[in-house]
């Protein structure tokens, strides 16, 4: 029985968890996060008690045999190479380090003591992903002659305004963070890459000295075939496809759909082999729509394992390390693929973004004269545009967020006071607030998870944020919430800024139980309005 630690205990931890509890032979084993309540609480829910603060006091206690590390990408080599160096087998998320050298290091450090390095490439092991390469594998379109990927998704976190994220850091983070995913399946296909040439579209400025390539389009020579790709994020239409043209026909499997399907010929005549082929092209899109409607419903009444493509990919990428591992050999999406992939992101970034002509503006966390409003989560989409109007009318205003990295121009203004801060943290949020008589509360409270969880960061957080302002006597305090908060089936009255939350939240989902719970009305009810 392998025994596995999970390094890492936020989003991603948990579908690598539910992927390795469907798998014989392997047990999870222990939970690695500087953050005790969320290890605890992971931990909990999966029986594991073995908890620990760091990867130096797993070591110590000496209880696993592989680990998984699920640390944001620029902790990869630093939380890799001490479990490595003690002859742990690792499985690391994607990319696989923040730098060509330190893929070197790592691989270096492995071969040293002869264990096995995998890489979370999941997007190769994508259904249709999987199928197309089967096909080209039979030989049902004759020989592939190119490759070509459209990579056009949206980035919530440029939607949000959540800018803080590493990706944002640098042209080449955004490569290292999103484009490793479209790359592994031409790497896949195509062979080993050779040459590239890209053509980088007009930057955004994001923030004072920091700029954003959002869209590229990149030629690619590898040893079986070339390639090309469009990669675009922040995108409104979701599409995700990449095909295969060879001889006798096209292979083409849409990932965002889960849908495969090829285009081909008949032996009738044009004529009715234009209707044939189309039938059958049309026939297989409509098939496999179908089977995901299908699936989709089960899973929802728990009458069969979570059976959409990113969770079968998931399943799929672990179980192929450990099978590796079980036979010594090593994995196809080994520590050398992800490290050709890191080496391609990098040649990528020098070859397609000039260097930043100025060092972006740090966002230094200062205070203002009597800041007359207060606003919390302000950094996001709609604090973006009310902070902006606010300065524009001439107010002093006091922001607080969690991250406070790359922020927009308006924050650099002399009538903006930044503060670092949850909305959790009772001390935070008064210091925020300081002598501000209007509070504007938009924090969402970072939640995700469990009911506990999701209920403790947003209504826990809006209840403190509340109960601060009554202390603090605040004027006027606004809370931004949702209309997921709302019942919106039939009813006798119209939906109304009044509309009161729906009155049996606990049937509810979570995000929208939670929105229910979190108006602080009956905690500030003299000034609070919830909108």
């Amino acid at each position: 029985m392998r025994r596995v630690c999970l390094v890492g205990a936020g989003f991603i931890a948990r579908a690598h968890g539910a992927a390795l509890r469907r798998l014989k032979g392997v047990t999870l084993a222990a939970i690695v996060d500087p953050n005790a309540d969320a290890a605890r609480r992971l931990g909990g829910e999966w029986g594991i008690g073995a908890v620990f603060g760091s990867v130096e006091a797993a070591l110590e206690a000496d209880g696993f045999d592989c680990a998984h590390v699920l640390v944001p990408p620029p902790l990869h080599h630093r939380v890799a190479l001490p479990l490595i160096t003690a002859g742990k087998a690792v499985l690391l998320e994607k990319p696989m380090a923040a730098s060509a050298a330190q893929c070197a290091e790592l691989i270096a450090a492995a071969e040293a003591r002869g264990v096995m390095i995998g890489v979370n490439q999941n997007f190769v092991h994508h259904p249709a992903f999987v199928r197309l390469r089967e096909a080209l594998v039979k030989g049902v379109i004759g020989r592939g002659r190119f490759v070509s990927c459209i990579y056009n998704v949206p980035l919530r976190q440029l939607a949000a305004g959540q800018l803080g994220h590493w990706m944002f850091n640098s042209p080449g983070n955004l490569l290292l963070e999103q484009a490793v995913h479209p790359l592994s399946q031409i790497r896949a296909l195509a062979g080993p890459i050779t040459d590239l040439a890209p053509l980088a579209d007009a930057a955004l400025e994001i923030a004072p000295g920091l700029d954003f390539y959002a869209s590229l389009t990149l030629s690619l020579h590898a040893e079986r075939m070339p390639a090309q790709l469009r990669f675009a994020v922040g995108q409104s239409f979701p599409f995700w496809q990449i095909s295969v043209i060879g001889d006798d026909g096209v292979l083409t499997a849409d990932i965002l759909a889960n849908r495969f399907f090829i285009h081909g010929r008949t032996k009738w005549l044009e004529a009715l082999d234009g209707a044939l082929s189309a039938w059958r092209t049309g026939g297989a899109i409509l098939r496999d729509g179908t089977r995901n409607l299908i699936d989709y419903a089960l899973s929802t009444l728990r009458l069969k394992p979570p059976s959409d493509a990113f969770s079968r990919s998931m399943a799929s990428t672990i179980a192929a390390f450990y099978q590796a591992l079980d036979k010594g050999d090593a994995p196809e999406l080994d520590g050398k693929f992800g490290a050709e992939l890191v080496s391609l992101a990098e040649k990528l970034a020098a070859l397609a973004f000039p260097p930043a002509s100025s060092p972006p503006a740090p966002s230094v966390i200062r205070g203002v004269a009597a800041p007359e409003i207060a606003v919390l989560g302000g950094t996001g989409f709609i604090g973006r545009q009310l902070v902006r109007k606010l300065v524009e009318a001439g107010k002093h205003v006091a922001v607080m967020a969690r991250g406070l990295r790359n922020l927009p121009a308006i924050f650099h203004d002399p009538h903006v006071a930044l503060h670092s801060g949850d909305i959790r943290d009772r001390a935070a949020v008064a210091a925020a607030i300081g002598e501000a008589r209007v509070v504007v509360n938009l924090a969402h409270g970072g939640a995700s998870g469990s009911w506990e969880e999701i209920r403790r960061a947003m209504v826990g957080g809006a209840e403190t944020v509340a109960r601060v302002c009554q202390e603090k006597r605040v004027h006027r305090l606004v809370h931004v919430g949702s209309i997921a908060s709302l019942y919106l089936g039939p009813q006798a009255s119209p939906v109304t800024g009044a509309t009161p939350p729906d009155p049996k939240a606990e049937e509810r989902a979570d995000y929208a139980r939670a929105k229910a719970l979190g108006r602080p009305l009956r905690f500030h009810p003299q000034s609070a309005r919830a909108a």
